[in-house]
């Protein structure tokens, strides 16, 4: 399954690692091996839809689905603009690659806008969209089934802004942080479509947190909730698992990295940020963590990610996974080989596109909509991998 630009890709488990090393200790960065490109992005026929942005989207079956999103006019880049004035749509559409067709989809039961997390358990997906402060688009939590063409509306996760991850043949929502309350995270159960509180974890009071499913665990990393992060030393991301019966957590050693969003793809834990930080010239650290890393949970070796190919991507930016790979820095990494694979330039140009729906599937990368610096656009392309 594949996710939108806003949400991460399925993320990892570390587990019970016999220690987690250093970065720095880690074998080191041979040169990366770029194979070569992998084809061309290709337009996509007209869709059924109008000209949007911020539209939700995922990849279920074979073909790409886009719910919701809004016409409002685009705001401009550094400006600051009034809410949008209109709820956003209910319509989607799906697009299949086999066939090059686009079909027009059920329209959702409420709007689809503000807060969007989408992620497939089975042959469902499941929406969390909405928002707290718009009578017109309430929080929502709905799932729609692709063989009947048809949507179900469910309890919504009591949660702000949770993270939704398929765990198994349930969803888990993770609470994003305990900056301003507790964050309190919860399964739900297609089966008997009722929410069980998690049992609290082990790291404390905390921001960032992330939370994965591999196979049989879930893992939640973050880092600790101090007063000032960073101020007093690397706000280093920190590990624990919790069974798969969702009732016992395990704490583990604490990586040596200080950037989140893991991916798990073949095999490995890869934190995709590049780059390093030190702290600043005040509080300094005393030397570089690394941001990324890719870890191995069989043997709990870390290793520092290669220098990803140099020039700008259509996918700077996008968190997901193609099979294998997994995009780090706008390009595709293999991390068991770590061998690049690099991603076409841009099929619209080097202006300016912002909002688009990007979803990353088993065999390719869909891109629609979004934004100039003028309108709303309805064009779409497909990347196939």
């Amino acid at each position: 399954m594949g996710v939108t630009r806003r949400a991460a890709a399925a993320l990892v488990a570390c587990v019970l690692l016999p220690g987690c090393g250093s970065v720095a200790d880690a074998l080191p960065a041979e040169a990366p091996v770029f194979p070569a490109g992998v084809g061309a992005w290709s337009r996509l026929p007209p869709s059924p839809l109008s000209a949007r942005h911020e539209a939700a989207g995922a990849s279920l079956g074979g073909r790409f689905y886009v719910v919701g999103g809004w016409s409002d006019p685009p705001c401009p880049p550094a400006a600051s603009c009034a809410a949008p004035a209109r709820p956003p749509h209910r319509d989607g559409a799906a697009f299949d690659p086999a066939t090059g067709r686009w079909r027009a989809i059920a329209p959702a039961p409420t709007p689809v806008g503000g807060v969007l997390q989408m992620t497939v358990v089975g042959q469902r997906l499941y929406v969390l969209t909405g928002s707290l402060d718009r009578a017109d688009s309430p929080v929502s939590f709905l799932s729609y089934d692709p063989g009947a063409d048809a949507w179900s509306t469910l309890p919504a996760p009591q949660l702000a802004d949770p993270q939704l991850v398929a765990a198994g043949t349930k969803i888990v929502a993770v609470g994003c942080s305990d900056e301003q309350e507790a964050a309190v995270d919860a399964v739900f159960d297609p089966v008997t479509e009722r929410w069980r509180r998690l049992p609290d974890d082990p790291l404390g009071p905390s921001y960032g947190r992330s939370a994965a499913w591999l196979g049989d665990q879930l893992l939640l990393t973050a880092s600790d909730l101090v007063p000032s992060p960073g101020a007093d030393g690397p706000p280093l991301t920190r590990l624990a698992v919790l069974d798969d019966g969702l009732t016992d957590w395990t704490l583990l050693p604490d990586s040596d990295i200080v950037g989140g969003h893991p991916t798990w793809v073949a095999d490995r834990v890869v934190f995709p940020m590049t780059g390093s930080e030190d702290g600043g010239t005040i509080g300094t650290w005393g030397r570089h963590h690394a941001n990324g890393a890719i870890l191995d949970p069989a043997t709990g070796t870390w290793t520092s990610l290669p220098e990803p190919p140099e020039g700008r991507s259509a996918l700077d930016g996008v968190i997901g996974s193609v099979g294998d790979r997994t995009l780090v820095g706008g390009q595709l990494l293999q991390p068991r080989t770590r061998t690049w694979t690099r991603v076409p330039a841009a099929p619209w140009g080097q202006g300016y596109r912002t909002s688009q729906t990007i979803v990353t599937g088993p065999d390719g990368v869909f891109v629609w909509g979004g934004s100039d610096e003028a309108d709303n656009l309805a064009e779409g392309y497909l990347l196939p991998l």
